[in-house]
């Protein structure tokens, strides 16, 4: 099965493919889902307490089976949270090749803030990926 991979890669690779990554542990044919997420650390800035600022998320699958996000974590202040206008925003289904824009908010308090976004999939080999949210709340004049 290795040759048949190394073999698959080659081709991948000649053709122009070379994002093709072999799992040893996925069935054959199937290299499982793999996670992206750009851009790796959000920062929104200086904002006024009293309003809010929007950033987006892309996450992506560039692996070749359906990537399932199970969990959206948001550790940190309440000042950062997930904008969307799905029901039930913590799992999603991504299919190969696809992104999915995942909006998030700001609405700060006095001063420097950050959290972490912990973003829980079923990727082989990220099944958690860390994402820094920072921002600085500034009183109005």
């Amino acid at each position: 099965m290795i040759r048949h991979a190394l073999l698959f890669c080659s081709l991948a690779t000649l053709a122009g493919c070379s994002d093709y990554r072999f799992d040893p542990g996925a069935e054959d044919g199937d290299a499982g889902s793999d996670i992206t997420v750009n851009p790796a650390q959000v920062d929104f800035g200086e904002v006024y307490v009293g309003y809010e600022a929007s950033q987006t998320l892309a996450i992506g699958n560039r692996g070749v089976s359906l990537l399932e996000i199970e969990d959206l974590v948001i550790d940190g202040p309440d000042s950062f949270y997930v904008v969307s206008s799905v029901d039930d925003v913590s799992t999603a289904e991504i299919e190969a090749g696809y992104n999915w824009a995942l909006s998030l908010a700001f609405d700060p308090l006095q001063g420097d803030q950050q959290a972490t976004l912990e973003i829980y999939s079923d990727d082989p080999d990220q099944p958690v990926i860390y994402v820094t949210l920072q921002g600085t709340g500034l009183l109005p004049y």
